[in-house]
């Protein structure tokens, strides 16, 4: 056998090799591995409100649309409301980089008419995660998102003052993205999105 026609061969073989592979660690499309926390990899969740069909982007979504009453049916811990609680993976110090990417991703769907480094509010429980809410219109619908993202606490409060926000009990109502400073450390960050519904933080 010719030296060329045995290197088709070797190609055709590792490319169907790779093929199997990548099929057989393929991701799952909806993961619901504790209450109240899942990961969805559609590219879309297709609601109905207000008669209106919408679909809701996913951040790193890269399967195909889905319906919401579908996506309920796979859900191993029922009656959760699904759009929130969104689980984004992050690796180790890109948890600012993915922060910024999720903002950059919704900039083109729900962040179009607003400026992303102010939201609605900036807020705390008293712990190092930071509750940031954003309000919008999409498809002529109120709107409203709430990113939860682990800070470095001392870091963002020095930030804070620094900027002269000020503090009295956790975190200012009002204020800039820029403020924060991430826990790079941390495992995740979490996405809840309301479509047909503000914020009771949204300025007027």
């Amino acid at each position: 056998m010719k030296k060329k026609n045995i290197l088709k061969l070797l190609i055709i073989f590792f490319t169907f090799t790779l093929l199997a592979l990548a099929e057989s660690v393929k991701l799952p499309k909806f993961e619901n591995p504790v209450p109240g926390g899942h990961i969805i990899r559609y590219s879309n969740v297709v609601v109905y409100v207000a008669g209106k069909k919408i679909a809701v982007p996913i951040y790193g979504g890269f399967y195909e649309s889905i319906l919401y009453e579908d996506l309920e049916k796979q859900q191993k811990y029922k009656n959760n409301y699904l759009l929130g609680g969104v689980t984004i993976f992050t690796k180790q110090g890109d948890v600012g980089k993915t922060f910024h990417n999720i903002l950059k991703f919704y900039k083109k769907s729900f962040f179009k008419d607003i400026d992303m480094n102010k939201p609605s509010v900036i807020g705390n429980e008293g712990s190092s995660w930071y509750l940031i809410w954003y309000d919008f219109e999409y498809e002529g619908l109120p709107c409203s998102m709430m990113i939860s993202v682990e800070c470095d606490e001392k870091a963002s409060i020095k930030k804070i003052e620094k900027m002269g926000y000020g503090r009295k009990q956790a975190i200012p109502v009002n204020g800039t993205i820029d403020m924060l400073s991430f826990n790079e450390k941390s495992p995740g960050i979490g996405l809840s999105i309301y479509i047909g519904e503000s914020s009771s933080f949204k300025k007027n």
